[in-house]
């Protein structure tokens, strides 16, 4: 007979979902993950992000960014506070400047 894994099938199920992150100690740490769809591509990131915690997260931190979810502009005033949830639809514009 098959063993059922360690914390049973729904922890492997939640594993499989979650990211492991080495620390410079060597410890492993698990954080959860959520996919979103970015600029057409699925994406996966940290879990609980806001519009603004997704920016810095893909390093679009210089310059203004236009930010569209699930098929709303999102105004820059609100991207500290609006949360992203698994499955939503992002679109990033990353202006740049130059001449």
């Amino acid at each position: 007979m098959a063993s059922e894994p360690r914390g049973g099938v729904h922890a492997a199920t939640r594993a499989s979902e979650s990211a492991r992150l080495e620390g410079s100690c060597g410890l492993v740490y698990v954080s959860e993950v959520m996919r979103l769809t970015v600029n057409g591509e699925p994406k996966d990131v940290p879990d609980a992000l806001t519009v603004r915690a997704l920016i810095e997260h893909l390093g679009l931190v210089e310059g203004p960014v236009a930010v569209e979810l699930n098929r709303e502009v999102v105004p820059r005033a609100r991207h500290d506070s609006t949360a992203l949830a698994a499955d939503d639809v992002v679109e990033i514009v990353h202006f740049v400047g130059g001449g």
